[in-house]
């Protein structure tokens, strides 16, 4: 009998030990897929986004600072608490390299596994089980969008790290000097790399959490309050928040700069909210698929997500059930607190905000209240097998297997040839890589999602930075360099614009603003415009950029006109001057303060009825002494504007209209013939095309430089203008076709770039239309109107 007994004990020792090797093997296979995934298959879907990391290593390199002065961060995050600060040792080596960020991302990676490990072991104790049900969910991330900001890009990687150890020294309690000191790192690290998001995704939950469970207690629950925040530990982590936003606020945020999007956010109005919390239990769901919508899915797969659904629900439900039912271990009961007050943080400001909340992704801000959930849901199944005298390795087992075969498809989702959600695969940007390096580009400018990934991809042969393309192109407005560094495939700079980008307005804006380029080549999304000049210097304004108020005696413009006629469409008006410098410093519209030329409205007694109608901004620097056409867009005009008024403007600092002049006179008006020796223009080219009657939009962007001795004005009886026609003056087959209106006058000296849109022809066939000088009712001087790309 009794031999009987320890055999049969035996072999239960030795089936839990069989368990116990099954689980631990299926945490490291979750923990091999997710790396082999980084590894080999994340560089096929690899963004700007993942790529900022290196850009920043490499210039915090090259600046010997860990946090780059020269650099607009975004919302007041110093990505120290990313695999940003693997790659940054190594930098100096490897410069700016994908394997170098692969790497880090999969020791960011595992970093966050450690973490895990370290909480799960300190919350649930000896049940091995349970713990590594819980590190495998944690491991496998269970979504593609999960995968994506804990693991792959790594965004919350190492921070979620460095939050689940504080959460574990605070379940943990323990007392001793090395506990309060690590404490005091773990909080000071969160709190120096962005204090309002540590205040608000873990500071405040950890002491709600702390509060919740106090007063939940049966007995003395004032007094178990006040004794939870007298703790070591506690008291630790206050410290060490208090450091970190010190030395955050008093030695980090004077020396860079910050593009905070966060200062616009507001109070979204009920019905807002209500969408909101209509909408989220939906989102949730979305946001855990595994890789595809559910109608994409296979049999097998839908099995699979059915399980990760399964789970992401009772992680809303377990940590209740922790509370309600009462749990003998208090690290647990904490847990379940910590992961409601989690969830909140991340939930409740997608709700009450207005301008956070705009699709399923957003739900990533309460990641760490599902990292913790995974911890409490694998707690609160061992507990109930233990109350319900039954044995929980079978559900435990089961959310591993669900954890490790969600691991196991990451591998197969992505393909290099297979086009992201821009539009563009890998194999489109390593070709777009060999043009550029045949063609000695170095240097680029382009969209944000084709611009730090080319530079990473080429390992900094290319350095593409992001720009804003619409009217103007302007660096982007954070995640950039104040200055752009050149690559060493070549001397010359391009522009990168997807074929979309180009045809929304044919690169006239670029063209406006760049001139044309030397040379413009397809790469399949791609259309690249290609530069001799540092044309990526001039975009960011290299040697002019604002970001502290100016000395007003050394700004100056003339507007060359005081008032100009606003505009009889008044739902939409264009505006054009011709600005010169006349201060003693270059003028561009980059930095934190720029300079503009704010626009004003005046009533028709020449009173200011509207204080700022917009802006035109300078599209290159503008040098002292230097003049430039400037153009703008403006949006509808109040009815009582009669007159536009032009001043400089120093954004967030002043309007500067008593150092804006406007002392170019209106010229003489014509009102007799004038002698063709004394006449001239210059066209960039003379001859434009017909454009085809189903493209409304088409039109040429042509360069007009007077070369004569009058102004091409409207004024007098006999005014000179530039006209169009078919065919010379005096054949036999020719017909005046139309006038071009420049906007201004252009006196002699001066050019402007001017947008032609050449009417359709009658036939089928293309006609050819001739640009000419032309004196009203006096004669067409198209012998006096030369072509520039004829001239030798």
């Amino acid at each position: 009998m009794t031999q009987t007994m320890q055999a049969g004990a035996a072999g239960e020792s030795n089936g839990a030990h069989a368990w116990k090797l099954v689980s631990a093997l299926l945490v490291w296979a979750t923990i091999a897929y997710v790396c082999i995934f980084i590894a080999l298959d994340y560089k096929s879907v690899f963004h700007s986004d993942a790529a900022i990391k290196s850009v920043l290593a490499d210039l915090a390199s090259r600046q010997g600072h860990l946090i780059p002065t020269q650099w607009v961060f975004a919302n007041g995050d110093t990505l120290t608490m990313t695999p940003y600060l693997f790659i940054l040792p190594f930098a100096g080596m490897t410069g700016i390299s994908y394997t170098s960020n692969m790497l880090a991302v999969i020791a960011g990676y595992l970093s966050l596994v450690g973490a895990a490990w370290f909480c799960a072991r300190q919350v649930l104790g000896p049940q091995q089980q349970a713990r590594a049900a819980a590190v495998a969910l944690i491991a496998s991330t269970l979504s593609a969008a999960s995968l994506e900001f804990i693991a792959s890009q790594g965004a919350y990687s190492i921070y979620s790290a460095v939050a689940l150890g504080m959460f574990a020294l605070l379940a943990s309690r323990s007392r001793g000097r090395f506990v309060a000191m690590a404490m005091f790192v773990l909080a000071f690290l969160l709190a120096s790399t962005n204090p309002k998001r540590a205040f608000v995704m873990a500071f405040a939950p950890c002491l709600m959490a702390l509060a919740a469970a106090a007063l939940h207690s049966r007995r003395g629950r004032m007094q178990n309050l006040l004794s939870s925040f007298r703790d070591v530990t506690v008291v630790s982590m206050v410290a060490g928040a208090v450091a970190g936003a010190a030395i955050y606020y008093l030695a980090i945020v004077p020396n860079i700069a910050n593009y905070d999007a966060a200062a616009s956010i507001k109070l979204a109005p009920p019905r807002v909210m209500a969408h909101s919390m209509l909408q989220i239990p939906v989102d949730w769901f979305r946001y855990f698929l595994i890789n595809r919508p559910w109608a994409e899915l296979s049999g097998p797969t839908k099995i699979l997500q059915l399980g990760v659904w399964l789970i992401v629900v009772l992680i809303l439900i377990a940590p209740g059930w922790i509370i309600l039912k009462g749990s003998e271990n208090p690290r647990l009961k904490y847990f379940a607190w910590l992961c409601y007050a989690l969830l909140a943080a991340g939930i409740l400001p997608l709700i009450v905000t207005q301008g956070i909340y705009w699709s399923a992704l957003e739900l990533r801000y309460s990641t760490l209240g599902v990292l913790v959930g995974f911890i409490v849901l694998a707690g609160a199944i061992s507990e109930l097998g233990a109350k319900a005298k039954i044995r929980p390795r079978y559900m435990l087992m089961a959310m591993s297997v669900v954890a490790v075969t969600t691991a196991a498809m990451w591998p197969s989702l992505y393909k290099p040839e297979n086009a992201d959600a821009h539009g563009v695969s890998l194999r489109d940007r390593e070709r777009l890589i060999e043009l550029l390096e045949s063609e000695h580009v170095g240097t680029a400018v382009g969209t944000y999602w084709n611009s730090h990934v080319i530079s990473v991809l080429s390992e900094g042969k290319v350095r593409v930075y992001p720009v804003t393309y619409s009217e103007r192109m302007a660096p982007f407005v954070h995640h950039v360099p104040f200055e752009p560094t050149h690559g060493e495939a070549g001397r010359r700079h391009a522009v990168i614009l997807s074929k979309a980008e180009f045809a929304s307005d044919g690169g006239r804006a670029l063209e406006r603003q760049l001139g044309k380029p030397s040379e413009r080549i397809d790469s399949g999304p791609f259309v690249v415009s290609i530069y001799e000049s540092p044309i990526s210097d001039a975009v960011y304004g290299v040697g002019a950029r604002f970001d502290e108020p100016v000395n007003k005696a050394t700004v100056a413009i003339d507007t060359g006109t005081g008032l100009v006629p606003a505009c009889e469409a008044r739902d939409k008006c264009s505006m054009q001057l011709r600005v010169v410098n006349t201060g003693k410093t270059t003028l561009a519209s980059n930095g934190q303060a720029p300079m503009r030329i704010g626009i004003q409205g005046m009533n028709a007694k020449g009173e200011l009825v509207a204080a700022d109608i917009g802006r035109i901004e300078f599209p290159t620097p503008l040098a002292p002494g230097k003049a430039i056409s400037v153009q703008a867009t403006l949006g509808k005009l109040p009815s009582e504007v009669v007159s536009l008024h032009a001043c400089l403007v120093q954004e967030n600092v002043a309007w500067l209209c008593d150092r804006t002049t406007a002392t170019h006179k209106q010229p003489p008006g014509i009102d007799s013939p004038i002698d063709a020796a004394n006449l001239g223009v210059e066209l960039s080219q003379s001859t434009i095309a017909s454009c085809p009657a189903s493209d409304p939009d088409c039109s040429v962007m042509v360069r007009i430089t007077n070369i004569g001795r009058y102004p091409l004005t409207t004024g007098g009886a006999v005014p000179l203008r530039l006209g169009m026609r078919i065919g010379e003056p005096g054949a036999a087959s020719t017909s005046d076709i139309a006038r071009i209106d420049l906007g201004r006058d252009l006196g002699p000296g001066e050019s402007m770039q001017i947008e032609i849109k050449p009417p359709p022809a009658a036939a089928a066939e293309k006609v050819d239309y001739r640009l000419c000088l032309v004196q009203e009712l006096v004669a067409w001087h198209c012998d006096k109107t030369f072509d520039r790309s004829k001239r030798k």
